[in-house]
């Protein structure tokens, strides 16, 4: 039987989000409010701040499934999600909280939308390239892009310990 929904992707974003949580605590904020299934999955957020900003957060992703470690030197941009809808780079968030080892890279969505259509090349490809579109071949409508961390240090962003 072939498995359909990945479960170690799921654990990552999750362990992403509480680790969020946890940092912003430590850091003296008011906990955030996360979002609901609906805003989470068609608005593309998972938690507001008390100042009112939406935030998506990134856990750290593995290049290919099969790999066993997340790596946090890149991440993938989602410009349409395997159904063909918008992907959570256009989505309602203010904020994207990209996680690394030790700290929350956070980024404005309209900055990273900008760095992301500049530096992706709509050349698609069907593994994983950096700076690339990519599709995965069962999921045709989707198109993402993979871009280094060090592409988002260099914009102006906020650096969230963990």
């Amino acid at each position: 039987m072939k498995v359909i929904y990945d479960t170690k992707s799921q654990i990552v974003g999750d362990t992403g989000e509480n680790n969020f949580v946890k940092a912003c605590l430590k850091r003296g904020w008011v906990k955030p409010s996360p979002s609901d299934e609906k805003q989470n999955r068609y608005e593309h957020w998972d938690f507001k701040l008390s100042n009112g900003s939406k935030v998506d957060v990134k856990g750290c992703k593995r290049l290919n499934r099969h790999d066993e470690e997340s790596r946090s030197d890149i991440i993938y941009i989602e410009f349409v999600g395997i159904v063909g809808y918008k992907g959570w780079v256009y989505g309602e968030s203010d904020i994207i909280a990209f996680e690394t080892e030790s700290e929350f890279i956070l980024i404005s969505t309209k900055r990273l939308q900008k760095i992301s259509r500049k530096l992706i090349s709509r050349e698609f490809t069907r593994t994983p390239k950096l700076y690339k579109s990519y599709s995965r071949s069962s999921r045709p409508l989707e198109r993402v892009g993979l871009l280094h961390i060090d592409d988002i240090l260099k914009e102006d962003n906020y650096v969230l310990t963990k």
